[in-house]
């Protein structure tokens, strides 16, 4: 049976918009360093990192240790799309402002001025251990132009950009938290939780069935930012899952070990390209456009190609290097 999305509604601002592709380079958890075998292994998902305490991952590869998908120690849940997600704690009664927050490395930084649109899809989970769970609100994304560290977020912020008002119960569907907002700074990285202090935190406990203390967890899937509504609603449905303007670009292989190829069918030439790091550091500028390049000089991990058109379009697409 296919399953209900429920949608979170959150104010929206108004300003301009400027057409792109997602600038979350792992929006579903799906590419691993290895598979998680134990708790606090979102690290493992490549791309993020724990902003506090231990966030976890929970993929299809993992069928031993109890973070598998859909089944795990936590609960059975189908993943939002693909076979992963993350999963984290976002209330714990016993201590205060506690939080597992998780944040990325954007691809590029947000551009000042331009208007942006954002999702994600969580779900909470109704633990069936002695502790007892609980629902909150406040579930939404923070961006920053500081990299995060992991010992200064181990406890509310008390700031967000877009977050949800309404507490989220539904732990049979995946729940849509959206909005958009205009960017007052080139914002490069995310951080994304319960963004508020327990006092400012609305908290349900009518639907448990065990006694204090109480927590609230969460999974987390889907991730997507995007200057494009048209895709960003089209990522929430699923019809759309890679940008329309990527259709007729396509790299190859992935993962990668000496060289890559691009294959462009569309009619738009491109200019030139750059290889990116995960933390937006260009590497390499790549003026002959031929359809293979090298790229074994590149340590093992996660990059991106920056394609640079003619037209003055730009498409980014990730790849892994491996040895």
């Amino acid at each position: 049976m296919k399953r209900r999305i429920t949608f979170c509604l959150v104010m929206l601002v108004i300003g301009i918009t400027v057409k792109a592709q997602n600038l979350v380079s792992n929006p579903g958890f799906e590419q691993h360093y290895s598979c998680p075998d134990n708790i606090g292994q979102i690290w493992k998902a490549i791309g993020w990192k724990s902003l506090g305490y231990s966030p976890d991952l929970l993929s299809s590869c993992d069928s031993l240790n109890g973070f598998g998908v859909p089944y795990n120690m936590f609960n059975y849940q189908m993943a939002a799309s693909g076979n992963s997600y993350a999963g984290t704690f976002q209330y714990w009664e016993t201590v205060s402002d506690m939080r597992e927050y998780i944040g990325t490395t954007l691809i590029t930084p947000l551009q000042k001025n331009y208007k942006y649109f954002v999702s994600m899809k969580v779900n909470p989970v109704n633990l069936e251990s002695g502790i007892g769970s609980v629902f909150i609100n406040n579930l939404g994304f923070l961006f920053t132009n500081f990299k995060p560290d992991s010992s200064l977020l181990h406890n509310a912020i008390n700031r967000y950009h877009i977050k949800c008002d309404n507490v989220i119960t539904d732990t049979l569907n995946w729940t849509v938290i959206k909005g958009s907002f205009i960017a007052d700074s080139n914002y490069s990285y995310l951080i994304l939780g319960n963004l508020l202090d327990d006092a400012n935190t609305l908290i349900d406990s009518s639907f448990t069935n065990h006694s204090h203390p109480y927590t609230a967890y969460y999974f987390i899937d889907n991730v997507c930012v995007t200057s494009d509504s048209l895709y960003n609603e089209n990522y929430i449905t699923g019809f759309n899952d890679v940008p329309i303007q990527n259709d007729r670009i396509i790299t190859y292989p992935n993962p990668v070990y000496n060289s890559i190829t691009i294959k462009n069918n569309s009619t738009d030439k491109i200019d030139n390209i750059e290889i990116v790091s995960i933390y937006g550091d260009l590497i390499k500028k790549i003026n002959n456009t031929a359809n293979t390049f090298d790229v074994s000089f590149l340590p093992n991990g996660l990059f991106f190609l920056k394609l640079n058109f003619k037209s003055n379009k730009i498409i980014i697409k990730s790849f892994l290097k491996i040895n």
